[in-house]
């Protein structure tokens, strides 16, 4: 028979992305997605891009600071769909931290 989880020590030592896999911000594990890091970059990115677009900023102007084509943020903001909704405030705000904290 197995251990309880309490009994069983887990070592949480987090990915590239976190520091601790129990205190991470993002919406979903890079482990759950086919392309792992990839694609959790992409997402911030867009959640990111989406956010600045919600704030009035330009497309240029997030081109520039994002490092990106302006037909890259045109993109991105067709993918505002795969973003899932953004209505719930605490949602929104750890992916504020999340999108911040992949470095762009």
């Amino acid at each position: 028979m197995d251990d309880l989880p309490e009994y069983i020590r887990y070592k949480d030592v987090g990915c590239e992305l976190h520091s601790a896999c129990l205190t991470c911000p993002l919406p979903v594990c890079k482990e759950e997605l086919t392309q792992g890091v990839q694609a959790v970059r992409a997402y911030m990115r867009n959640l990111q891009i989406q956010l600045l677009r919600d704030e009035g900023r330009t497309v240029e102007w997030i081109a520039q600071v994002m490092g990106i084509t302006i037909r890259g943020v045109y993109k991105s903001t067709a993918r505002k769909h795969e973003l899932g909704p953004l209505t719930d405030s605490s949602r929104r705000a750890k992916m504020t931290v999340a999108a911040h904290s992949t470095g762009r």
